[in-house]
């Protein structure tokens, strides 16, 4: 079939409800995957911390080590013990009180400070990372198995990793979820978006595809 005949029979067909309720759908589904993308400037941002020697270290001889590179002084990663008179030897912190500006964030859930603070960037870049995977699949996948299929797919996995990520308690296991959400985000999106263009006849389309695009 020439792409014209298919463009006549679409134009006859109009704009029905099945298209109405698929714009619809994908709009609200576009409007929720920035919660996501954007998500390591909320959920692993950079907290201000202060160490907090161990237990057992006798504070009348212990000094924190404050990191002069912090504009906000509140950011330590090591505490000076006096071993003998007018002798100090620095300690790495083990751990610290981080400020409660963030109730829970991933950054003071597993203490992704000083030696570890790389981690924060992991953290969003495992996902950028899965979206150029994905997106190197995504036409094969949706050309091999069809786009509505790819679709569904891809958002109900999207969705699910989503939901039990709050139930992760390993970096590991949340990076690796991280990396699973960023495959799936162009196969929603991409292939969401090409297949209602496909099914739209082009007046219809010139209309309400670019307004999907934006959501």
């Amino acid at each position: 079939m020439q792409d014209d005949d298919f463009d006549t029979i679409l134009t006859q067909l109009g704009t029905g409800k099945w298209n109405m309720v698929f714009i619809i759908a994908m709009g609200y589904w576009y409007s929720l995957l920035p919660y996501h993308t954007l998500a390591g400037a909320f959920m692993a941002p950079s907290v201000d911390h202060t160490c907090l020697p161990p237990p057992n270290t006798d504070l009348s001889n212990t000094y924190i080590n404050i990191n002069n590179n912090n504009t906000s002084g509140n950011d330590s990663c090591s505490y000076l013990v006096e071993v003998s008179e007018g002798h100090l030897e620095e300690q790495p912190c083990t751990q610290w009180d981080f400020d409660d500006t963030f109730t829970s964030t991933v950054t003071s859930e597993f203490q992704l400070v000083c030696g570890k603070r790389y981690m924060r960037a992991t953290y969003q870049s495992m996902y950028m990372f899965g979206m150029l995977v994905g997106a190197g699949f995504n036409a094969f996948l949706a050309d091999r198995y069809g786009r509505w299929t790819m679709v569904v797919i891809s958002t109900l996995l999207y969705t699910f990793i989503a939901l039990g990520s709050a139930w992760l308690s390993t970096l590991t296991a949340i990076l690796a979820a991280r990396f699973c959400l960023g495959m799936m985000h162009p196969t929603s999106l991409q292939t969401g978006y090409i297949l209602y263009v496909r099914c739209s006849y082009s007046k219809g389309c010139s209309s309400t595809c670019p307004e999907l695009y934006v959501c």
